[in-house]
């Protein structure tokens, strides 16, 4: 937790963390950046528990990778057009 500014609270990967919360989310969406931020918070710890840490930033750019590319509108548009066509 950040209790005062610093220099590492404007890191690049912070940053890009924080992009990539919205995008995967969805952006032009009120709740996309609330489900990208809540699933790329809690995925790094899922993954601490499940597997060796070794292998947690691997799966963790994976599944980055993966929701940017086969999902480029984010996450909460798509299973709203998925829910649309049901």
């Amino acid at each position: 937790y950040t209790r005062f500014v610093s220099p590492e609270v404007f890191l690049f990967s912070y940053t890009l963390t924080m992009v990539v919360m919205v995008v995967a989310g969805g952006k032009g969406t009120l709740v996309g950046p609330v489900v990208g931020a809540v699933v790329f918070t809690v995925l790094p710890e899922v993954l601490r528990e499940l597997v060796a840490w070794q292998w947690q930033m691997l799966l963790y750019g994976t599944f980055l990778l993966l929701t940017v590319f086969l999902l480029p509108q984010g996450v909460v548009p798509t299973l709203a057009a998925w829910r649309e066509r049901r």
